[in-house]
This record gives structure tokens, sequence and C-alpha cells, in this order.
């Protein structure tokens, strides 16, 4: 979200301080709600706070592409679009991390956290890469809607797959039997494996 902000706004020859801007609206909602939303999670649920997040984020990409491409000055639809993406993520963010532990048992949790962060942060590589090269083959604009395409999916495939289930939920011994597939792919992760993956 951070290189399609940047990158969307450089190409409208906005100067420096209202790119700046532009990404403050941004992280200033993830900042300021991701408390309030993972309160919400933790005593409502995660699995819409996490669908809604990740469609609150598909929205405001749309609106985003939308801006760049029909207003002479987008400088307020930039912001008001940062601003939607920053509140889906901060109702995501934190709900997705939360999520990996209610699935987790204590003796495997941390390598159930470590697959999720190492995938996570994989995906910001290989993302930047993609749309970037998006961006040069079809353009800012639609690299921006393939990424607000794809991230809505995700919202779906969360709607449809995820089973909601607190830590409380499960006993320990179908937690241990049934670790999630997070866990189960760090096989594909160098020295992940523990003692704690062998029981």
């Amino acid at each position: 979200t951070h290189k399609h902000t940047h990158t969307h706004t450089h190409r409208d020859k906005l100067d420096k301080q209202t790119i700046a801007d532009v990404v403050l609206c941004y992280g200033l909602l993830k900042g300021l709600f991701q408390f309030l939303w993972g309160f919400a999670g933790d005593r409502y649920g995660r699995k819409w706070l996490i669908t809604g997040g990740l469609w609150t984020c598909a929205l405001g990409l749309v609106m985003m592409a939308g801006v760049g491409v029909n207003q002479s000055d987008p400088r307020g639809g930039f912001y008001v679009a940062a601003l939607v993406v920053g509140m889906g993520t901060a109702m995501m963010y934190t709900n997705c991390l939360a999520a990996v532990c209610d699935h987790a048992d204590p003796t495997w949790r941390s390598s159930a956290l470590g697959a999720y962060r190492f995938w996570r942060d994989l995906g910001w590589a290989i993302g930047a890469l993609v749309t970037g090269a998006l961006a040069d083959w079809i353009g800012i604009p639609w690299s921006i809607g393939v990424t607000a395409a794809l991230t809505f999916l995700a919202g779906a495939a969360i709607a449809v797959f995820f089973e909601e289930v607190s830590g409380d939920e499960l006993s320990e011994e179908a937690v241990k039997d049934k670790p999630p597939l997070a866990v189960m792919m760090t096989n594909a992760m160098p020295q992940a494996h523990g003692p704690s993956m062998q029981q």
C-alpha cells in the first residue's frame, strides 16, 4: 500500500510534502485504530474484522486508482483513499496475528507465528516486485486495481474458509493433532523445525 501510494502520487507530479501527507493519512489511522479493532476482535471474533478490513483496503485502493485517473487535482481524493486503506489495515492487521495464536497450541505457537510472519513479510517483497512490474507493463492505476482485486479475493477466502474459534474453545489435544497450514509451511523455512514441531 505504501508503495502504491507513493508511486501513484509521484506520477501525478505532487510535491514531496503532499506525498508525505497522503502516506501519513494511511499510517495515522492504522496506528490509532489497531488497538480498538484488536480489542473488538478479542471480544467479538476476528473473522469478519479480517474480512471487512481486507475489503475496506480493496475499496480504498480502487478509490486511489480512480482519483488519480479522473481528477485534475487528486490530492483530496488521495487523502480520503489513504484514510480508508489505513482503517482497513487497522481492522485486519492485529487480528490476523491474533488469529494464528487462537489456532495454535502453546507448544508450537512460536513456530506458527514465525511461519506467519515469514510468509507475510515475503509477500511484501514479492508484492513490490510484481506490482512494480505491472505498473511498468500496464500502468500504475491498473497495477493498483490488480492489487485491489487480489485483496478483495483474500477477504472472500477468509469469509468462506476461516473457522472462527478461540483458544479456549479448542481442546489441547485437538490443537496439537491438527496444526494449521501456517505451521506445516514451516517445512519450507530453513532451520524452522524445533522439538515442539515433532510432538
